[in-house]
C-alpha cells in the first residue's frame, strides 16, 4: 500500500521562510478522535524565530501563534552610522528604519519609524536625532520616547546623500541629489497639538547654495571657517562658511568622490572615492599632499580620529583600514565585515570606531594597549601577497594544463620557497668562506657542531632538506652568481656517488633555468664536458641499484610464497609490526 500526501492547510507569515522544524511525536497531544495537534517552529528570512501551535483534522487546519524571538538588529543592509556627541549612543540607518545603541551594553534601546535613512547625526544635547532619507525627507526624533517629532518632506527634491552637524552646533547642513546644499537651524517651538506643553525642536531651512551637480558628501570644518561640498563630477568644492564665496576646487580623483572629512585642526582634508583612492588635500593652498591606494574597491567612507591626523577608510572589498595622515603610512587592516563596509564614525577621543556595512552588522573596534611594528604588518602583507600571487600562477598553470595549452614554468614564490633559497646561498658563501681560510684557521661552528670535516657535506645537508615539490622553485629563486658556484659541488657528488640522483635532477632544472647563460660562460666549460662524462654513468649505476634491489625483492617473494606457509604481503606485515614493538621496547627502556 502507497502512502498518500494530501494538503490541509496553508500557514502564512510575514517574511520568507528559511528553515521549519515540528515538535517531536511524543510531545503532540491528542484533542479528539480525529484533531490532533503539535508546535511548529519556524526561521524566517528578516532574523525572527517563531512557534506555533497547530491543530489539524483530516480536512482542516488551524494555526496560533505562541511565541517570537526577534534580534535588535537590521533586517537590511545598514548605510549611515553616527556617535552621540558624550560618546554613549550610537544610531544605524537602514531601509527598515533607525535604531539607538547603547555603546557601554551594545544593545539596541530604541527603534525608531524612520524612512530609508542615508545619513544621521545627533542633534547636540544627544536628546534628538536627524535621519536624511532617499525620498528627500528630513526627520527629526525624540530619543526618549522614539517619536518622530518633526518631517520635513519637501526638505530635497531627491535623495539626501549626506548632512553635517555646524560646529556652533546652531544648526545643520544638508546635500542632495537635486544639486542644492541647503542650511538649517534649529528652533524651539509651541507643539500645537498638545497645548500648554513644553516646545518641541524642529528645523528651519535658512538658505540654498545651488551646484552644478548632484551633492555626493558636505563637510562643515570644525573651525567653522570652510565648507567642502564633493559633487558628481568628481570635484570637491571648498567655500567661507560664512558667505559661501568660493575658496577652492579640489581636482585628481577620477571617478565621485564618496565621502569627506575634515582634521580637527582644520588643516587638511581627506577625500575617499569610487576610483579606489583616498587623498589628503591641504586647506591652506588645496594642494594634494598624498593619494593613497587605499582599497581593491570603491571607497566608501573616511573619517579622521580625534585630534590627530590618523585616519580610518572603508570600502566595497568588506575591508577597514588605518592609515597615518602624517607619515603617510598604512597601519593596520581590520576584517570582520562580510560584505561591503558603508559607513564609518569614531569616538571624540578616539578610543574607538563604529563601522556598519551590508552584512547588516554594526562593528564596534576598540583602541588596545598593544603596540603595532609597522614593519612586521609590512612583512606579513607581502608575504600574503606572495602567497595569493603564487596561488593564482598555480590556478593559471592549472587551468592551461587542463587545456592541453604550453605553458612556460610557472614561478610559485612562496615563504617556505624564499626561506630555503636564502639556506642555499647561506650555505654556499660558508663553503666559500672555508674553502679561502688558511690551515690553521678555526673552523665554522656548524661544521665542527655537524661533525663535517669537508664544507661540502654542510652544502650537499642543506640541499637534501629542501622538499623535492619545492626544489623546483627554490633553484628558480637562486641568483646566477650562485648557481655557477653550485654547478662544481654537484659535479663533484655525482663522481662520489653520493645522492647521484638529487644531484642530477638539479642539474636538469639549472640548466632548463640558466641555458644560455651556462653556456656563454667559459668558466664553465671543464664542469660541463665533465659532468657530460659523468651523468650518464651515474644514471646507469643508480638505475643498476634499482634493479638489484627490485629482483632480490622478486626473489625474496618467490621464496616466501614457494613454502606456503605465509604470503609475501604477510611477511612484510609481521616485519612492520615487529619494528613497532621494537620501538615500544626501546621507548619503554628510555623511560625507565
Amino acid at each position: 500500500m502507497d502512502d498518500e500526501c494530501q494538503a490541509i492547510g496553508t500557514i502564512r507569515f510575514p517574511a520568507k521562510l528559511r528553515g521549519f522544524a515540528f515538535a517531536p511525536a511524543e510531545a503532540g497531544a491528542e484533542v479528539g478522535p480525529t484533531i490532533r495537534e503539535c508546535k511548529l517552529a519556524v526561521s524566517l528570512s528578516n532574523n525572527v524565530l517563531e512557534t506555533h501551535k497547530v491543530s489539524a483534522t483530516k480536512k482542516s487546519m488551524e494555526s496560533t501563534p505562541l511565541l517570537s524571538i526577534q534580534r535588535g538588529g537590521h533586517r537590511t543592509p545598514c548605510r549611515a552610522v553616527a556617535i552621540s556627541h558624550d560618546d554613549a549612543l550610537i544610531i544605524s540607518t537602514s531601509n527598515s528604519g533607525a535604531k539607538i545603541w547603547d555603546r557601554a551594553t551594545q544593545k539596541c534601546v530604541r527603534t525608531l519609524k524612520a524612512g530609508y535613512g542615508l545619513c544621521t547625526a545627533f542633534v547636540p544635547g544627544n536628546r534628538h536625532a536627524i535621519v536624511g532619507t532617499r525620498s528627500g525627507e528630513i526627520q527629526l526624533f525624540d530619543l526618549g520616547s522614539g517619536d518622530m517629532i518633526e518631517e520635513i518632506e519637501d526638505a530635497h527634491e531627491s535623495a539626501i546623500w549626506s548632512l553635517d552637524i555646524q560646529p556652533d552646533n546652531h544648526g545643520f547642513v544638508t546635500g542632495g541629489a537635486d544639486k542644492t546644499v541647503k542650511f538649517w537651524e534649529f528652533e524651539l517651538i509651541a507643539d500645537s497639538a498638545n497645548v500648554g506643553a513644553s516646545k518641541r525642536l524642529t528645523a528651519v531651512h535658512v538658505k540654498t547654495l545651488k551646484m552644478a551637480d548632484d551633492v555626493m558628501c558636505v563637510k562643515f570644518s570644525p573651525d567653522q571657517k570652510y565648507l567642502a561640498v564633493a559633487l558628481l563630477d568628481t570635484t570637491v568644492k571648498v567655500f567661507f562658511a560664512d558667505t559661501l564665496k568660493f575658496y577652492l576646487s579640489l581636482y585628481g580623483h577620477k571617478l565621485p568622490v564618496l565621502s569627506i572629512d575634515i582634521s580637527r585642526d582644520s588643516t587638511l582634508l581627506l577625500t575617499g572615492s569610487g576610483d579606489k583612492n583616498a587623498k589628503l588635500w591641504g586647506l591652506d593652498f588645496g594642494d594634494c599632499h598624498k593619494s593613497f591606494f587605499a582599497h581593491d574597491d570603491a571607497v566608501t567612507a573616511v573619517k579622521f580620529v580625534g585630534a590627530t591626523h590618523h585616519f580610518f577608510t572603508t570600502g566595497k572589498d568588506k575591508l577597514v583600514k588605518q592609515w597615518d595622515g602624517d607619515k603617510f603610512d598604512h597601519i593596520m587592516t581590520l576584517e570582520g565585515h562580510q560584505a561591503e563596509v558603508s559607513g564609518i564614525c569614531a569616538a571624540s577621543n578616539g578610543s574607538f570606531v563604529v563601522s556598519c556595512g551590508h552584512d547588516r552588522s554594526i562593528r564596534v573596534w576598540e583602541r588596545s594597549q598593544e603596540l603595532i611594528n609597522l614593519e612586521e604588518e609590512r612583512e606579513i602583507a607581502r608575504e600574503l601577497e606572495q602567497d595569493e600571487a603564487a596561488a593564482e600562477e598555480e590556478a593559471a598553470a592549472a587551468r592551461s594544463r587542463a587545456k592541453n595549452v604550453e605553458a612556460e614554468m610557472p614561478g610559485k614564490r612562496s615563504a617556505d620557497t624564499l626561506q630555503n633559497a636564502d639556506r642555499l646561498l647561506e650555505a654556499i658563501e660558508l663553503v666559500e668562506i672555508e674553502e679561502n681560510k688558511a690551515a690553521g684557521d678555526a673552523k665554522n661552528p656548524l661544521l665542527v657542531a655537524y661533525g663535517f670535516e669537508d664544507p661540502g657535506d654542510y652544502l650537499l645537508m642543506m640541499l637534501n632538506r629542501v622538499t623535492s615539490a619545492e626544489l623546483e622553485e627554490s633553484l628558480l629563486v637562486l641568483p646566477f652568481a650562485y648557481v655557477t658556484k653550485l654547478i662544481p659541488f654537484l659535479d663533484a657528488w655525482i663522481e662520489k656517488g653520493l645522492q647521484t640522483e638529487r644531484c642530477i635532477r638539479c642539474l636538469h632544472l639549472l640548466f632548463k633555468i640558466h641555458m644560455n647563460q651556462i653556456v656563454s660562460n667559459q668558466a664553465l666549460v671543464p664542469i660541463m664536458d665533465s659532468l657530460r662524462r659523468k651523468v650518464l654513468p651515474g644514471i646507469s649505476r643508480v638505475k643498476d641499484e634499482i634493479g638489484f634491489n627490485l629482483a632480490g625483492l622478486r626473489f625474496l617473494k618467490q621464496e616466501i610464497e614457494s613454502r606456503g606457509v605465509h604470503t609475501f604481503e604477510d611477511v612484510a606485515e609481521r616485519v612492520e609490526r615487529g619494528g613497532r614493538r621494537g620501538k615500544e621496547k626501546r621507548r619503554k627502556v628510555i623511560k625507565a
